[in-house]
């Protein structure tokens, strides 16, 4: 995860998680994520970057790396709109 995008997705799963650091491989929901922690977030995630998930897209996108991809498609498409 090179872009500074990822490193912000990146940050934000770290900071909701208490982690110092995560690999793309970690999925949310073993590294220690709950129900409430998932909703934050999410919220988090579109307050800093725009992006507005459903709460079923974490379960589907568990890793970091998915996530990550699942954003910035997310962000490409919005700007693709405009």
């Amino acid at each position: 995860m090179n872009t500074q995008l990822q490193q912000e997705i990146r940050q934000l799963w770290c900071d909701n998680l208490g982690c110092p650091t995560a690999e793309e491989a970690d999925n949310y929901f073993v590294c220690g994520g709950t129900s409430i922690s998932a909703i934050r977030l999410l919220s988090a995630i579109r307050d800093q970057l725009g992006v507005t998930l459903d709460y079923t897209e974490l379960f589907e996108y568990q890793t970091l790396e998915a996530l990550s991809r699942r954003i910035t498609a997310a962000l490409t498409a919005k700007e693709e709109a405009v």
